[in-house]
């Protein structure tokens, strides 16, 4: 099976059993609630994504490439994710990101993730 055809059953699958379950539970922890601070909205966002990443991938591989990730801010739709080194960073854009990007556009189909290493974080806020 070619690497595109299991990305579209993965995609397929993530949709058909978690579009339900996300939009119901993003409709009840959102009624009467808005969050505009960029750190905050990047947090809420990001807990939500990786509790579904947990459900798909599984508990050993989301705490091998996930739980260590910090959502930075949100902005532009862009949930900037800090990540430990710049492997972990590259591996995760290279393995995972359409994934990411697919359980993001469910909370809000403008939305996408771009992860950075803290060194690459630490540069970037030197230069702001």
């Amino acid at each position: 099976m070619t690497k595109a055809r299991k990305l579209t059953g993965v995609k397929i699958h993530v949709q058909k059993s978690l579009q339900t379950t996300l939009s119901s539970r993003l409709k009840r922890s959102m009624e009467n609630r808005t969050v505009d601070h960029p750190m905050l909205k990047a947090s809420c966002v990001w807990e939500k994504t990786s509790d579904q990443l947990k459900d798909i991938v599984g508990e050993q591989i989301h705490r091998q490439w996930f739980q260590s990730i910090i959502p930075t801010v949100m902005m532009n739709n862009v949930l900037i994710l800090e990540c430990k080194n710049q492997f972990q960073a590259r591996w995760l854009q290279t393995h995972y990101q359409i994934l990411v990007d697919l359980l993001l556009s469910f909370q809000d189909k403008k939305l996408s993730s771009f992860f950075v290493s803290q060194s690459e974080k630490k540069h970037f806020t030197s230069k702001t």
